[in-house]
């Protein structure tokens, strides 16, 4: 009889373990009771508003990270959470919206899940560290103004007007030469952001093809070249007539005769004659 009912009581615990297993998440975490270690914290990633605080413990617990500027007596922002990880590894606080060049303190705390209030006997406290943000820098400008509408008009003989527009407030003038070379260049000129500023191109030579480029620079020295064009400018007028040299007479008949001369140049001849006296 005795030996049944210890069977029975086996068989009823048995049951009672395995209903408590399919009652228990998967995954729980069971809240410790004794105090929690925190084995360091460290502050990384600083910038000139930010930073990362590094800590360490090796039980699930509550946390509390508070800082302040270094030279308060108390600190003056306190951020909360609560870490489940029950092994050691290292966990980050994010801080941010912070005032750059500036001296930080900062303690991080932690107690027993169990506690979700706990007593002071109950909080454990990493020694305070501190941190100073770095004075902002403002990204430099790495990039070079762009030319565009480059176009070339009121072509003589010996001039040409050139034009183009930047699409930054910067500088610009124009290389330019005969036969793809650039060996002459206009003096550099102030411009507008996309505003066409004109460049006079004279003293060239006629009859030649040149090429014209725009080069661009900003206030940083950032420097673009553009695409290459080209124009030729006009051949003068001839204004000087040909010359006549030399006339002879031959082959005269009663109605008829032959006139010869030549000139230095090709052109239109004609004989002009009549009777005289």
């Amino acid at each position: 009889m005795k030996r049944t009912s210890h069977i029975h009581f086996f068989t009823r615990l048995l049951i009672a373990v395995m209903i408590l297993q399919l009652a228990i998440p998967a995954g729980a975490v069971f809240a410790g009771t004794t105090n929690v270690a925190i084995y360091s914290t460290s502050a990384q990633d600083i910038t000139s508003n930010s930073v990362n605080i590094r800590y360490s413990i090796g039980d699930t617990a509550y946390w509390k990270l508070e800082y302040g500027l270094s030279s308060s007596t108390s600190y003056t922002s306190t951020v909360n959470g609560y870490h489940t990880n029950g092994s050691v590894s290292w966990n980050l606080i994010p801080l941010s919206n912070l005032t750059q060049n500036t001296s930080y303190k900062y303690r991080v705390s932690v107690w027993p899940l169990a506690y979700p209030s706990p007593t002071a006997a109950q909080i454990t406290y990493a020694p305070e560290g501190t941190f100073s943000t770095t004075e902002y820098v403002a990204p430099q400008d790495t990039t070079a103004p762009t030319a565009t509408g480059l176009s070339g008009s009121a072509i003589t003989e010996s001039s040409a007007t050139v034009q183009f527009s930047i699409d930054e407030a910067g500088y610009g003038k124009i290389e330019y030469g005969p036969n793809n070379t650039f060996s002459q260049s206009t003096s550099e000129t102030a411009m507008a952001a996309s505003v066409p500023t004109t460049f006079q191109l004279t003293g060239l030579s006629s009859s030649t093809t040149y090429s014209y480029r725009a080069v661009a620079r900003d206030s940083m020295g950032n420097t673009s070249t553009s695409y290459t064009w080209s124009f030729t400018t006009l051949t003068p007028q001839d204004t000087t007539p040909p010359s006549v040299s030399g006339g002879s007479i031959s082959g005269i008949t009663s109605s008829s005769a032959s006139f010869y001369t030549s000139v230095n140049e090709n052109s239109y001849v004609k004989v002009e004659y009549g009777p005289s006296g």
